[in-house]
C-alpha cells in the first residue's frame, strides 16, 4: 500500500484554508470553473475551483438546545436541517442529479487530463517502471481488454471533514453524533427494558431465532437504562481500535472508550468537500455513477488507454490530489465490474488502493465473508449461515438449485454469481428519479387532529418543493404511517423517537399528474381519515410521490407506436370512419368468463425480491351517453379473418353537438381511409411498420385491403363502418360464476342483443345532425388516443407491441399507466380471457428478462388490475 501523509492545515479564526501550493504550479494553465455556476446551491464564499485552488470552509454553528415537536410551526425546517438520514439521502440524490447536469453541459474538453499528463511526465520521466513502488507492478504495459471500474470511497467521511478545523483531534478517537453524553434522569412513560424485550421478540419471530443470544441483539444488550441512544454516524479508525462501529449507541461507545471525542455534524462542509470530489473526477471523465456524497463508481477504461497509465498509477495521482484539495483521505479499488471494484476498495481501506485482477480473483473471493457482499443483511446472512456458509468459498460449494430453493430464484442466482466475483450490472451514468418523498419519524407527538392536519400540510408543501426541484409531477401517492404498538411503552427510550411501532402503508393512483401541495394534501388527508387513527398514537409520517413524469416529456414508447399526423386535406374529403374513445368507467357491467378468483390474496409479493404492490385504486369513472352498451371496434384494425362469428353490421349513431358535449371522454377522431399500396400507408408510423416482422406486415395490409373493400360497397349497399361485437361467453365459464353474477350477466347480454340495427332513414337523420354540428377534430391525433388505439389492436398486434416495449431497459411510467388503463378498460368490456392471455404473456417475458424494474412494474400493473376487479366484482382474476 502507498501511504500518503496529510498536508498541514492552516487555521484562521472563522475559516480553514487548505495548503495546496505543492500542486498549484501544475494547474496554472487550466481554466477556472466556479462551482456556483454549475450548482446554484453553492455560494460565492464557498467557491471551489476546477483549478484545484483552496477553498474556505465555515465552522459549524452551535446547535440549538430547545427541543421541539412536530406540533411546532418551525419544527419541519429545523428537523431537516439536523437530520442525518435526510442529508444523506438528499445529498445522494443531489449528486446523482449533479452528474446529469455535468454530462448535459459538458463541452467535451477534460481539463484534468492535461493535469494528469503533467503529473505523469514529472513523476515518471526519469524513473524506470521496474523501480517504481511495488504497487505499480500489476501491469507494466497498460493494456485493459476488460473494463476497468474504479470505486472511490472517502475514509470516515464525516469525521475527516469534522476534524479538518481541529488538527489536534487527528490522533484521538473521534465520532460524529448528535448526542454528547448520557441522560441525567428517567423520563416519564419510558420503559426501556420492556421496549427492548418487544424488539427482541419481533426480531426472533421474523428471523426464526430460538435464542436471544444472537449477535443481532448485541446493540441493545449493551445499553443501560440511562445510556445515550444517540447513534454514531461515523467514527475514525483510532476509535475503531476500541471496538467502536458506525451505528453504535453513544452510551455503549462511551463504555468502550471513555476518552471518545464527539464532534457535531457539519452538513455544509460535507457538501463542499463532495462537490470538490465530484469536480475533480469529472475533470477527467464523465463516466461516473454517483452513489452518495462520498462514494462513486467510475469507468476508467477509456481514460487509462488515453493517458497510458495503469490503474494503480492513476489512483495514486487521484488520491494525492483529493488529499491536497480536501484534507480528507480516500480509498480506491479497481476491478472488471462493480462488485469487484467495491470489494477491492474494502481491501484497500484505510487510505489505500488495490486492483483486483482476473489472475487473483478466484483466490481473493474464496475468503471474502458473505456479509461483505451487497444485499446480504442480517436475515439473509442468517439463512446462509444455516446452510453452513460463512464465506464466499463456502457458498461456492452449494449448487444453484439448492441455493434457489432456500432463498428464492432471483436472490439465489445473484449470490451464486456474486460469490464468484461475477456481476453483470452496468454503471448508470444518467440517473432517473423513481420517487420523491418526505418522511419524519422523530418528534411526532400530536394532541389532536388539527395539529396532525397542520403538519401534513407542511409535509405536503415539502413534497411540492422537492418535486419542483426536479421538475417532475407524480401520479401515485403513498402515505406511510408509524403507529405506536399497543404493547409498547407510552414513550420511546430514545428521546422523542418512534419506539416500537406498527407500520401502515396506503397508496392511491390518480388519473392525472399532480405536484401542488393542496392536491397532495387532499389525497393524503383522505387516506388518513379513512384509517380513523388516534393522532396521539402517531410516531412517524411519510408522503411519497411515484409514477413520476418530467413536466417537459411529451412522447413515449407506446405513444410512438400509434401517433401519426393526419393531413388537413384528408379531413375534408374521401371516405372516413369514426373511432370513439371507450369510457373509463370500469364498474358498470359484469364479467363473462370464469377467470375470477373467489379467494383473492391481499398483496402481490415476490418472495425473492421482497417487494409488494401498493394498494391502488383505478382511475375515476366518467358518465357517458351511449346509444348501446355494445362496443364499437375500429374496422381498419379489426381482424375479420379471425372472427368466429361475423355479426350484423350497423352504422354508428351520430351525436348532436349537445350530446357530444355530454359524452365527456368519448371524443371523436377522424382518420382518412386510404388505398393500400405496397408502400407504407401514410397514416401508419413508418419506423414502427418497418420494424414489424414480415408476416405481421402482410397481415396488417391484408386486413386493411379487406376493410377498404368493405367500404367501397357503401354506394350500392349502405354498409356500416363499425362491427357490433356481441359477447358470447362459454357455457362452462357461465356455470363457474356465482348465481347472482351469472343471472345478471345473462340479462345484460339479452338487453345488448335486442338493440335494433340502424336504418337508412336513421342514418339520413344523423347525417343532417352531423352537418349542423361543429367539427370536434384536430389535424393531429392527441397522444391520449393511444389508449383507444390500443383497444383496437388484434391480439397478435398487441403481442408485437408488447415485445417492442419489453426491449426497453426500463418501462416509461406513462407507458405503464397507459397499459394499466387499457387492462382496466378490458375489465369494463368483459374481456377477461384476453386479459389473462396478455398478462401471462407479460409474465413469461418479464421472468425471462430477470430485470428487477420490469418485475416491479409487472406486479404494479397486476395490483392495479386486481384492485379494479375487486372493486367491480369483489373477486380477483386468476392469472
Amino acid at each position: 500500500m502507498v501511504e500518503h501523509k496529510l498536508e498541514s492545515v492552516i487555521i484562521s479564526p472563522t475559516t480553514a484554508k487548505l495548503d495546496s501550493s505543492s500542486l498549484s504550479s501544475m494547474f496554472e494553465q487550466t481554466e477556472t470553473v466556479n462551482i456556483s455556476a454549475m450548482n446554484p446551491q453553492a455560494t460565492n464564499t464557498n467557491t471551489i475551483k476546477h483549478k484545484f485552488d483552496t477553498f474556505n470552509i465555515s465552522a459549524p454553528k452551535p446547535e440549538a438546545t430547545t427541543t421541539k415537536t412536530a406540533s411546532n410551526e418551525d419544527f419541519l425546517g429545523e428537523f431537516y436541517n439536523k437530520s442525518r438520514l435526510h442529508h444523506l439521502s438528499t445529498m445522494g440524490a443531489m449528486f446523482k442529479q449533479y452528474v446529469n447536469q455535468l454530462r448535459e453541459k459538458h463541452d467535451g474538453v477534460f481539463q484534468g487530463v492535461k493535469v494528469l499528463r503533467a503529473w505523469k511526465s514529472s513523476t515518471l520521466q526519469n524513473t524506470e517502471e521496474e523501480d517504481l513502488d511495488e504497487t505499480f507492478s500489476d501491469n507494466p504495459k497498460p493494456s485493459h481488454p476488460d473494463p476497468v471500474i474504479m470505486h472511490i470511497d472517502m475514509d470516515c467521511f464525516f469525521v475527516s471533514v469534522g476534524i479538518r478545523n481541529n488538527p489536534e483531534l487527528r490522533d484521538q478517537p473521534v465520532a460524529v453524533a448528535h448526542g454528547k453524553g448520557n441522560q441525567a434522569k428517567e423520563r416519564e412513560g419510558v420503559n426501556r427494558q420492556a421496549e427492548f424485550d418487544i424488539y427482541r421478540q419481533r426480531t426472533m419471530n421474523r428471523m426464526g431465532l430460538s435464542s436471544e443470544n444472537h449477535t443481532r441483539f448485541n446493540k441493545v444488550n449493551a445499553i443501560g437504562e440511562f445510556d445515550s441512544m444517540s447513534e454514531i454516524a461515523s467514527c475514525n479508525y483510532k476509535a475503531r481500535e476500541y471496538g467502536l462501529k458506525n451505528g453504535m449507541f453513544v452510551g455503549h461507545a462511551l463504555k468502550k472508550c471513555p476518552q471518545l471525542k464527539i464532534v457535531p455534524y457539519d452538513f455544509e462542509g460535507y457538501k463542499q468537500v463532495s462537490y470538490c470530489l465530484y469536480n475533480l473526477v469529472a475533470s477527467l471523465t464523465l463516466n461516473i455513477e454517483a452513489v452518495s456524497c462520498d462514494e462513486m463508481y467510475v469507468d476508467c477504461s477509456e481514460l487509462l488507454q488515453q493517458v497510458n497509465l495503469t490503474p494503480l498509477q492513476f489512483a495514486t495521482f487521484l488520491r494525492e490530489t483529493i488529499v491536497k484539495e480536501t484534507g480528507c483521505t480516500c480509498s480506491t479499488g479497481f476491478g472488471s465490474n462493480k462488485l469487484q471494484a467495491r470489494l477491492a476498495t474494502k481491501k484497500a481501506k484505510p487510505n489505500g488502493l488495490f486492483h483486483l485482477t482476473s489472475e487473483i480473483l478466484s483466490e481473493f473471493m474464496f475468503s471474502i465473508p458473505l456479509s461483505d457482499l451487497p444485499g446480504v443483511g442480517h436475515s439473509l446472512l442468517f439463512k446462509l449461515n444455516s446452510l453452513g456458509a460463512q464465506t464466499c468459498g463456502d457458498l461456492q460449494t452449494i449448487s444453484l438449485k439448492n441455493l434457489q430453493n432456500e432463498i428464492g430464484n432471483k436472490n439465489g442466482i445473484t449470490l451464486y454469481n456474486h460469490c464468484r466475483g461475477q456481476d453483470d450490472k452496468k454503471l448508470t451514468f444518467e440517473h432517473q428519479r423513481k420517487s420523491v418523498s418526505a418522511e419524519v419519524n422523530y418528534g411526532i407527538r400530536f394532541q389532536n387532529n388539527q395539529e396532525m392536519e397542520t403538519f401534513m400540510k407542511q409535509l405536503s408543501k415539502e413534497v411540492e418543493k422537492r418535486l419542483e426541484e426536479v421538475k417532475m409531477k407524480g401520479k401515485c401517492i403513498t402515505v406511510k404511517l408509524m403507529v405506536r404498538s399497543a404493547e409498547a411503552p407510552r414513550e420511546a427510550s430514545k428521546f422523542l423517537g418512534h419506539g416500537v411501532c406498527d407500520y401502515i402503508t396506503k397508496s392511491v393512483s390518480l388519473s392525472i399528474y399532480i405536484s401542488q401541495a393542496s392536491q397532495i394534501f387532499k389525497q393524503v388527508i383522505s387516506i388518513v381519515d379513512k384509517l380513523k387513527l388516534d393522532p396521539k398514537e402517531l410516531r412517524g409520517i411519510g408522503i411519497q410521490m411515484s409514477k413520476l413524469e418530467l413536466q417537459s416529456k411529451m412522447h413515449t414508447t407506446i405513444d410512438s407506436f400509434f401517433t401519426n399526423k393526419v393531413k388537413p386535406a384528408d379531413l375534408a374529403s374521401g371516405p372516413s370512419y369514426i373511432v370513439s374513445k371507450p369510457s373509463s368507467s370500469y364498474i358498470d357491467s359484469k364479467p363473462s368468463t370464469s377467470y375470477i378468483d373467489s379467494n383473492p390474496s391481499t398483496s402481490y409479493t415476490d418472495s425473492n425480491l421482497g417487494t409488494s404492490c401498493p394498494d391502488l385504486k383505478p382511475g375515476p369513472s366518467h358518465d357517458t351517453t351511449m346509444s348501446s352498451p355494445k362496443k364499437l371496434i375500429f374496422v381498419p384494425d379489426y381482424d375479420l379473418t379471425k372472427s368466429p362469428k361475423q355479426k350484423a353490421i350497423r352504422s354508428p349513431r351520430k351525436k348532436s353537438p349537445k350530446k357530444l358535449e355530454q359524452m365527456g371522454d368519448m371524443k371523436m377522431y377522424l382518420i382518412k381511409a386510404q388505398k393500400v399500396s405496397p408502400q407504407v400507408p401514410e397514416d401508419f408510423d413508418k419506423s414502427v411498420f418497418e420494424a414489424l416482422p414480415d408476416d405481421i406486415k402482410r397481415e396488417v395490409l391484408r386486413n386493411r385491403e379487406e376493410q377498404l373493400s368493405l367500404l367501397k360497397t357503401k354506394d350500392s349497399s349502405p354498409q356500416p363502418l363499425f362491427l357490433a361485437v356481441d359477447i358470447v361467453p362459454d357455457e362452462s365459464f357461465l356455470n363457474a360464476l356465482p348465481e347472482d353474477l351469472r343471472q345478471e350477466l345473462i340479462e345484460d347480454l339479452s338487453k345488448q342483443q335486442s338493440v335494433p340495427l340502424h336504418t337508412e332513414e336513421s342514418s339520413s337523420r344523423e347525417k343532417n345532425e352531423e352537418n349542423r354540428a361543429p367539427s370536434p377534430f384536430n389535424a393531429t391525433l392527441d397522444t391520449s388516443s393511444s389508449q383507444l388505439l390500443c383497444s383496437s389492436l388484434s391480439l397478435p398486434e398487441m403481442r408485437t407491441m408488447l415485445r417492442e416495449w419489453l426491449c426497453e431497459s426500463e418501462p416509461e411510467p406513462s407507458d405503464v399507466e397507459m397499459f394499466s388503463d387499457y387492462l382496466n378498460q378490458l375489465v369494463g368490456d368483459k374481456k377477461l380471457s384476453q386479459i389473462v392471455i396478455l398478462m401471462r404473456f407479460l409474465q413469461r417475458h418479464v421472468s425471462k428478462k430477470e430485470n428487477i424494474v420490469w418485475g416491479d412494474t409487472y406486479r404494479e400493473m397486476l395490483g392495479c388490475l386486481q384492485s379494479t376487479m375487486k372493486l367491480k366484482y369483489g373477486h380477483e382474476l386468476k392469472i
